[in-house]
């Protein structure tokens, strides 16, 4: 289970969006985690009408911040650390109904299981 609370705000081309959750798992020896998110980004390109394919372009900045809420220090036998991550991308909105995104994950603080991660996904509205 993953109950969550997620905040936007915007000003013009300007928008800061949020969240926080809580990941609870089912299983007692598997680790309960808090993460929290803001990032921010700006509307390059927004709107256009019919005429172009491109009409939306948004890049972003983002910190993801991970913490474990059980086993920390040893427990069961597995420790598992804080981390944050830096993550910057961009946003493609293109004609309706889809939005074309790009992220890169730097590992900023913590121990790193990876040096870079990266992501491309394809949103379709209906």
């Amino acid at each position: 289970m993953q109950p969550y609370l997620g905040s936007l705000w915007t000003l013009n081309n300007l928008f800061v969006q949020g969240f926080s959750a809580v990941d609870i798992p089912t299983d007692s020896n598997d680790v309960t985690f808090m993460f929290d998110d803001i990032g921010i980004g700006y509307f390059l390109l927004r709107g256009g009408g019919q005429s172009r394919w491109i009409t939306a372009l948004a890049p972003t900045f983002e910190v993801h911040v991970n913490t474990p809420l059980s086993h920390r220090g040893g427990m069961c036998g597995v420790n598992i650390p804080d981390w944050v991550d830096l993550t910057e991308g961009v946003t493609v909105g293109v004609q309706s109904p889809g939005h074309l995104g790009r992220r890169r994950f730097h590992p900023d603080h913590g121990p790193a299981a990876f040096d870079l991660e990266a992501l491309a996904h394809f949103n379709i509205r209906f």
